[in-house]
């Protein structure tokens, strides 16, 4: 679990710069002088706005697998904390 620990924080730093640069782009950007119809910058600005809806859906997501995870690690812990007390595991030994 540690080897991915390293990974994870890479990945958490990379989304969070995309989200800081397409925040500046979309506030330097915001009043530009509109080429009409096929304009690259409201193309890119659309971009940028739809990335962010994505990313902040993403902490919840997050949140949900987390407590799937959470509650799936807990019921496995409990069903093997039941599974170890049996005789055998205790080594009864039944002479009557």
């Amino acid at each position: 679990m540690r080897k991915l620990r390293i990974p994870a924080l890479l990945l958490c730093f990379a989304v969070i710069c995309v989200m800081l640069f397409s925040c500046a782009f979309i506030a330097a950007e915001a009043e530009h002088d509109c080429a009409g119809e096929h304009c690259e910058i409201c193309l890119d600005l659309h971009i940028c706005k739809e990335l962010l809806k994505g990313l902040l859906c993403a902490p919840a997501v997050a949140a949900v697998v987390w407590a799937i995870a959470g509650a799936v690690r807990i019921v496995a812990n409990h069903a093997a904390a039941r599974r170890a007390v049996t005789l055998v595991s205790l080594n009864v030994q039944l002479l009557n």
